[in-house]
């Protein structure tokens, strides 16, 4: 009796300092909803709770009578393995909760409710979760496989399968259009072409460039983008009408912005925006491309947005597009599921992009946007929170809003791709190549002349 007693003064001392955790835990996230109403601050309460109690070992009276020892079994689970298993059952249930728009009073009751409801299920969710992962609970502090082990093992999996699952009510509240412009675009055209685009221009091909690549700018003028000034296709001819232009910005060496508007004065094809060129700024440059297309080439059909290291093959292309005849569609290299990276070059922080994995976008070496997006595409940038990886934010956040089509082609390059041989673009195997300098432009076009013979 005298054992029995001090087990049940123990077990009601554990459930007091979790009790008491958890009130101190439970006004700290009211604060938090009411501040951020959002999400967030659910996963940060329970991700609270659970590390308060992760020293804490949990028991739990199964299968028996209370006063029989012979058949009571007292069970201590790992506490580390309890840990993932709470962050599984209660952030559910207080999710559950916090959906049912309750009042805060409401809200407090159903969330106190649903996390000792959670406890309760606890042991035999962990079992399952050692089960799923793969590994074995550890018995004891002296054991081969010991907690510790085990514990960092689940804690690796799980941490990685919640950073990168996307939360459906987050995903609801980024995926839209804000009330109040959140990226005014208050940027402006400071240099652009003399003339306008044709009436009857089909494509508007923007390339992105950036000042010292004058040779590259030369070369695709030589080459795949003479078509754009009255040039034919070795071999072919081109029937649509089609407009060439760089985008570029400002550079901070005044020297290099008066080449660039030497080079304007000679060949009209350069649209520069008054923001400093750099790769943070990438987004803003797609949008001054597509604020001068609204401007300045209103009637074309689709536009091409391209890097400077690329060779398009530009036939084939508008066979595609005249064979999909687009709409409301962006065209190209389409990826999907791709990981976000939060470390180096492409990296995005968690504040900008708060998931794991990017949505459905099409890879900025080249793509095809139909015309009739590129207002909405403009507008709605406005209202949503930019960040600098422009090909996801244009063609994947934006698109998402927007519900655009993402129409998947065969024959766009990634920029892991290997160099293109002429057949493919002969052959039409390939639209586009990229990591192509301007020595190699100039021999692809020069072996395009020399009539190759193909299979």
């Amino acid at each position: 009796m005298r054992r029995k007693g001090c087990l049940y003064r123990f077990v009601a001392y554990v459930f007091l300092v979790a009790a008491v955790q958890y009130f101190v835990l439970l006004t700290y996230f009211l604060q938090q909803y009411v501040a951020d109403d959002s999400l967030l601050a659910l996963r940060n309460f329970t991700t609270a709770i659970i590390a308060s109690e992760s020293r804490t070992t949990v028991w739990s009276v199964r299968d028996g009578n209370h006063g029989n020892n012979s058949s009571s079994r007292l069970r201590a689970v790992n506490s580390t393995t309890q840990d993932h298993a709470k962050l599984i059952l209660v952030q559910e249930r207080l999710t559950a909760c916090y959906r049912q728009n309750m009042t805060d009073a409401g809200l407090e009751k159903c969330l106190e409710r649903e996390y000792y409801r959670a406890r309760g299920g606890v042991i035999v969710a962990a079992a399952e979760e050692h089960k799923r992962l793969g590994v074995q609970p550890g018995r004891g502090r002296n054991t081969g496989n010991s907690q510790t082990e085990v514990g960092k093992k689940l804690v690796s999996k799980k941490k990685k399968e919640i950073e990168e699952a996307d939360n459906p009510e987050l995903a609801r509240k980024y995926y839209r259009r804000r009330d109040t412009k959140v990226n005014p675009f208050l940027h402006h055209i400071v240099a652009r072409p003399k003339t306008r685009c044709h009436p009857e221009t089909y494509m508007i091909v923007l390339v992105h460039s950036f000042h010292p690549y004058k040779e590259r700018r030369e070369a695709i003028r030589s080459t795949w983008g003479s078509v754009a000034n009255g040039s034919q296709w070795p071999n072919q001819k081109i029937k649509r009408e089609l407009r060439l232009v760089f985008v570029l910005g400002k550079h901070k060496d005044g020297r290099l912005n008066s080449a660039v508007a030497e080079e304007l004065e000679r060949y009209d094809d350069i649209v520069q925006g008054d923001f400093m060129d750099a790769y943070t700024n990438m987004t803003l440059k797609s949008l001054l491309g597509l604020k001068y297309v609204m401007e300045d080439c209103p009637n074309a059909e689709v536009l091409l947005k391209s890097d400077d290291d690329m060779f398009i093959n530009l036939p084939y292309l508008l066979d595609i597009l005249q064979e999909k005849e687009i709409h409301h569609s962006i065209v190209g290299p389409k990826n999907t599921g791709s990981k976000v990276m939060r470390t180096g070059k492409w990296a995005v922080s968690r504040e900008a992009f708060p998931f794991g994995h990017y949505p459905v976008y099409e890879s900025g070496a080249a793509y095809v946007i139909s015309i009739d997006l590129i207002r909405d595409l403009y507008e709605t940038a406005e209202y949503v929170p930019p960040f600098h990886v422009d090909d996801v934010y244009i063609t994947g956040v934006l698109g998402r809003i927007l519900n655009v089509t993402h129409v998947s082609q065969d024959g766009f390059a990634f920029w892991v791709n290997k160099a293109p041989k002429v057949c493919e673009f002969v052959t039409h195997k390939k639209v586009t190549s990229t990591n192509m300098t301007p020595e190699k432009l100039r021999k692809m076009w020069k072996a395009l002349n020399e009539r190759p013979v193909c299979n």
